[in-house]
């Protein structure tokens, strides 16, 4: 459009500039035609310019349909990105419950570990106690003859797993 006034006011000049060249001199008619050759010259070359703007435009709107959809479709990506940005972080707080909740079993199996080898040990303490209360009975019964009636004492012998009842 700013082209088109150009134009226009071009041609109006040029027309208003001719008019007084041809009412102020009495020139021939070549002259005339001269000019009007030197017009249509250059109405042609605006016309060539006028088209030439115009399929740039063109050329310049479908590159902007082209932007568009590209900045439409990064935009998606970037809406897109948000929301799994959005799913990861409620991930990894969820993951840090996780770990969190894991210390504490692993706190308290420690614990109970701990708890179990001072029961066994408690037991194994308790087993030597017993065995040595067995062994000091069998030899106080040791030295008493056994009875017929059929009474035993047992002993226990500690082997690799494997327990014996011995009669006395």
């Amino acid at each position: 459009t700013e082209g088109r006034k150009r134009h226009t006011r071009r041609r109006s000049r040029e027309r208003s500039e001719s008019r007084e060249d041809s009412s102020s001199s009495s020139s021939s008619r070549s002259s005339s035609e001269e000019t009007e050759d030197t017009e249509n010259e250059r109405l042609s070359k605006l016309e060539e310019l006028i088209s030439k703007q115009q399929e740039e435009i063109k050329a310049l709107q479908v590159d902007n349909k082209v932007l568009k959809a590209r900045l439409d479709s990064k935009t998606n990506t970037t809406e897109n990105l948000g929301e799994d940005i959005d799913v990861l972080q409620r991930e990894i707080e969820k993951c840090k419950y996780d770990l969190v909740d894991l210390a504490d079993e692993i706190k308290d199996l420690k614990s109970d570990k701990d708890d179990l080898k001072d029961a066994v040990d408690t037991h194994e303490k308790d087993i030597r106690e017993l065995q040595t209360e067995v062994e000091d009975l069998a030899e106080c019964c040791a030295d008493r003859p056994a009875a017929d009636d059929g009474f035993f004492i047992p002993l226990i012998k500690r082997d690799e797993e494997e327990s014996e009842v011995l009669p006395k």
